[in-house]
């Protein structure tokens, strides 16, 4: 096997790769990555830990063909300090042995038999879409935050994907907050399935998907593919009932704040630097044509902010986390709705420049005496 690369190719690509690759594992082998030289096709990369695989193909001048699994983070630690010149890579298939050279740097690896190395699983069809690939990374922007770290729930560690005829959503949350959006389908699909997403895969995704350019999904009851970009990611599904989140959403409200999105954030993030050093707990009041923003801190002091606002109904107080507004409002842009039903109810946030079904936001309020959040 041996072939020559550009630095920043091969760079990149391990870049993308080892993020999939096990970090700890009863199998050393899952640590590293299978590397593949095709004169037809370039080199591909694949690296798995078994609940999410990538896999990526690159350009290379290759001189002979072969296949290697490789220590990912050492391959990957290697490559970064190289020079910014092409890279010779030589390996000997019978002793799993890799040579990597550069200029005056010459290093060897001891890999593993690729023979030995799991397969990414073949994602059969159901149901397979296209999207565009910055809509589906803005959707996972809105709602990744509030997937809950709490492993003893694991279908709350996901995204919910729901996929049917014109439309497909994705809701996330931790119990104490609830973020949900709809977008519309490129194309129809006849078969309504619904899949949770582990939250490693849908950063991942956040991470690597590319604003222009097209992502196919595939989808069936055990896995889910994206493919974009000559890379394709894979990822076993979560099993489970995700809890029945429409019932929460409140079909009501007394009052609507109209706010601009960048004067609350500036606010909120002002009162948090003391509310984080007690609860992070914000108190927000109404107040006719201003939002009141208080904090209070036991050790520190207070905060109190004002801001401009636009009242429908009538006047309220609540108490929320700071965290879980700042989450949210680091996603929307300009004017947003703040829908208010009373202290003790969620607290919900939406896109004013979309219809209000599109994307939802809930944060339950801290109710007095009860500072528990996740």
């Amino acid at each position: 096997m041996n072939f020559k690369i550009d630095k920043k190719d091969l760079y990149q690509s391990l870049n993308v790769i080892v993020n999939a690759c096990a970090s700890s594992n009863t199998m050393p082998i899952l640590k590293g990555l299978k590397l593949e030289a095709n004169k037809e096709k370039g080199i591909h990369l694949m690296g798995t830990n078994l609940e999410i695989g990538i896999e990526n193909w690159i350009p290379a001048e290759i001189k002979k063909e072969g296949e290697i699994v490789l220590p990912a983070v050492q391959l990957k630690n290697i490559v970064r300090e190289l020079s910014d010149e092409k890279i010779e890579f030589t390996a000997d298939l019978e002793k799993y042995r890799a040579e990597v050279n550069c200029e005056n740097s010459d290093f060897f690896i001891n890999g593993f038999n690729p023979e030995e190395y799991p397969e990414l699983p073949d994602v059969s069809i159901p149901i397979e879409l296209e999207m565009p690939a910055g809509k589906l990374k803005r959707i996972i922007d809105e709602v990744k935050f509030s997937i809950s770290s709490d492993q003893s729930q694991p279908v709350l560690t996901g995204i919910l994907m729901v996929i049917e005829n014109e439309k497909t959503r994705m809701v996330a949350t931790n119990k104490y907050r609830l973020a949900y959006t709809k977008v519309d389908n490129e194309n129809n699909i006849e078969e309504k399935l619904d899949v949770i997403i582990p939250g490693i895969t849908v950063k991942e995704l956040s991470n690597l998907l590319p604003e222009e350019g097209t992502v196919k999904i595939k989808v069936n009851d055990n896995y889910i593919s994206f493919n974009f970009n000559d890379i394709m990611v894979v990822s076993r599904l979560i099993e489970g009932d995700f809890p029945n989140y429409e019932q929460v959403i409140p079909d009501k409200r007394k009052s609507r704040i109209i706010v601009k999105k960048d004067y609350l954030q500036s606010a909120v993030k002002r009162a948090s630097l003391i509310a984080r050093n007690d609860s992070n707990i914000v108190n927000l009041k109404s107040m006719d044509n201003k939002l009141v923003i208080e904090s209070e801190s036991s050790d520190i002091g207070s905060a109190h902010e004002e801001v401009p606002i636009q009242l429908e109904g009538e006047n309220h107080k609540i108490s929320i986390d700071a965290s879980y507004l700042l989450d949210v409002l680091n996603v929307l842009e300009g004017e947003i709705y703040l829908d208010l039903i009373g202290a003790l109810n969620p607290f919900v946030i939406r896109k004013k420049e979309k219809e209000n079904e599109d994307y939802i936001y809930l944060i339950m309020p801290i109710r007095p005496g009860n500072q528990e959040n996740e």
